[in-house]
């Protein structure tokens, strides 16, 4: 029930990401407070067939986009080190969003276990996902997804707010 999303979920996707948006400004957080992610984001997400969902009754409850390959971001690293730098046989875990009726029911684990499988299709050496320090519910679901904490990395394309704990999974 996690598969590729279509250009028939966006509403969907905009729906639960506005609401993202809106919690995680409530925690005082700038993470999604500067414009991204957006419609285009992930309408780019889609049309590169990054993008999955997860569904319960072919309803949209959540997703998460897998993008395969170096991650500028995660280049640099500090208070920590990746245990392996970032390369082309990384794939990196976006834009993860649940439906805000749907929290609690683990689909934000489902999608982080889901994009592992995925990255080991494709013969990646690691897993690398981030997000920011008040956003406590995605760190524990990362946490629960096997990821291990591994320093901090900066978001290049943020001006403001564009410090992230990294985390690492070693296939």
């Amino acid at each position: 029930w996690i598969h590729r999303a279509t250009n028939d979920d966006l509403s969907k996707i905009m729906v639960v990401t506005n609401a993202a948006k809106k919690l995680l400004k409530s925690n005082g957080s700038l993470q999604w407070q500067q414009g991204y992610p957006n419609e285009e984001t992930f309408t780019k997400d889609i049309h590169n067939k990054s993008l999955y969902g997860i569904y319960e009754d072919n309803e949209l409850m959540g997703f998460g986009a897998y993008i395969l390959g170096k991650d500028l971001n995660y280049v640099e690293i500090d208070e920590g080190k990746w245990d392996i730098p970032a390369n082309d046989k990384d794939m990196a875990i976006h834009r993860v969003a649940v439906d805000e009726n749907s929290h609690g029911k683990q689909y934000g684990v489902k999608i982080l276990k889901y994009g592992i499988e995925y990255a080991k299709k494709f013969n990646c050496l690691t897993v690398k996902v981030d997000t920011h320090k008040k956003n406590i519910p995605m760190q524990k679901c990362i946490l629960k997804s096997g990821f291990v904490y591994k320093g901090i990395i900066k978001i290049l394309t943020e001006k403001l707010d564009n410090l992230r704990l990294a985390y690492e999974m070693v296939l």
